[in-house]
């Protein structure tokens, strides 16, 4: 008979509790521990629309009670929560706005790079160009600031 090879459970992990108030510090929205409970017992469908907890690692098996979460899984999962990425690509179009609004022609290339590596479409960075009074299209804005760099 063979023996079973012994469970080797990471060095820390979160409960549930410890998981909301992540969830709070990090993206500013405190989910309840049900919601939780059932993302971690739902399977991860991408056809799904986007939520708080869409991708978040499941529980370390077994699954026991209280369930356990593989703390740097769970610390990588928020690192690029699509939340958090939206917030980014956002205060980047924002800063280029101002920029753009100050009348800061050094800033402008540098803002632009850093709303293309948040992930911001030309389009959007366009219209922030605009929206601090910058009166060309967005042909114009890719042609001068393709190739800028963070």
């Amino acid at each position: 008979m063979t023996k079973p090879k012994p469970r080797q459970d990471p060095q820390r992990t979160y409960g549930y509790l410890e998981l909301a108030d992540l969830i709070e510090q990090q993206l500013g929205i405190r989910p309840s521990l049900s919601t939780l409970r059932s993302a971690a017992a739902r399977p991860a469908d991408p056809a799904l629309s986007a939520r708080l907890t869409t991708g978040m690692p499941q529980p370390l098996p077994p699954h026991t009670k209280p369930a356990r979460f593989d703390a740097d899984a769970i610390d990588d999962w928020l690192d690029h929560h699509p939340l958090l990425t939206h917030r980014i690509r956002d205060q980047r179009l924002r800063d280029l706005t101002t920029a753009v609004g100050h009348g800061d022609t050094n800033a402008i290339p540098h803002a632009v790079a850093r709303a293309r590596k948040a992930g911001a479409s030309w389009s959007a960075i366009t219209t922030a160009l605009q929206a601090g009074g910058w009166p060309h299209g967005r042909t114009w804005a890719y042609r001068i600031y393709k190739d800028t760099q963070a």
